[in-house]
């Protein structure tokens, strides 16, 4: 992939201030690339993934990088959340007869919990492109999350055959989010799992049903898998996978759980 350069020009005067502090030249590169990637994403100038991209850090990290800096990972509009109980209303205990292929947020966000296998549970098995692959069990090598993910069987890694359409996705999306969409249209999905925005836009664009890790809690827990989605919700805010205080409320109140 071609790469534009970027430069930012500094006073001596202002770097030998920054110096003092022991900032080098690499490190004012790196934190700044890391707050405008978090500053463009809040804004939904960039997606997650392209946003992961400019900061410079693994999709793992830079889940965590917006949650420690109070940005949520998950912040649908009001559309999207009414698609996601939509949606998760609809899955029933047929679901493992769906073609599923999913994103790497909603997997990691289900590592996080340890809660992998109600994809399993729910779907039977699912597909990600290779991309996806890379970034949930190469990039995240060293968390405990990725080494289940990497060898669960019931996942299922696929490699894209139209690389010139997921080229063109990638001039809104991440390499990952377009591999997804164009695994999706080769396989003929039932089911795209998706939390990142601009990406579950295009996917319902292009036709297919979406759903996040939001409603694969809702589903699991109307199949019996789980007794309360709000235990799963407050663990990945500690693991440090924020959703907004707005998905949160209505998924609680949803989930008959609001109090």
């Amino acid at each position: 992939m071609k790469t534009v350069q970027a430069v930012i020009n500094l006073s001596e005067g202002l770097y030998l201030s920054l110096s003092c502090f022991g900032l080098t030249r690499e490190r004012i590169v790196s934190e700044s690339k890391k707050l405008l990637a978090l500053k463009y994403f809040q804004e939904k100038l960039l997606s997650l993934g392209n946003a992961t991209e400019l900061s410079g850090m693994s999709r793992w990290d830079f889940i965590e990088y917006l949650s420690s800096n109070n940005v949520p990972v998950i912040d649908y509009d009001d559309d999207e959340i009414g698609r996601e109980f939509e949606t998760a209303e609809n899955i029933s205990g047929s679901a493992g007869i769906m073609k599923v292929m999913s994103d790497s947020t909603v997997l990691i966000g289900l590592a996080k919990i340890e809660k992998t296998d109600l994809l399993r549970d729910i779907f039977q098995k699912i597909c990600i492109p290779e991309a996806v692959f890379k970034e949930v069990a190469g990039e995240g090598e060293r968390r405990a999350g990725a080494k289940a993910l990497r060898e669960a069987a019931w996942i299922i890694k696929k490699q894209i055959a139209d690389y010139t359409q997921a080229n063109l996705l990638m001039t809104v999306l991440e390499k990952g989010e377009a591999e997804v969409l164009v695994l999706a249209k080769e396989m003929q999905a039932d089911l795209v799992l998706l939390d990142e925005e601009k990406a579950r836009k295009s996917a319902v664009r292009a036709g297919f049903k979406v759903m996040g890790l939001i409603g694969i809690l809702l589903v699991a827990k109307r199949l019996g898998l789980i007794t309360d989605i709000r235990t799963s919700v407050e663990t990945l805010q500690r693991e440090k996978f924020r959703l907004s205080e707005k998905i949160v409320n209505m998924a609680l109140k949803q989930a008959g759980e609001l109090v």
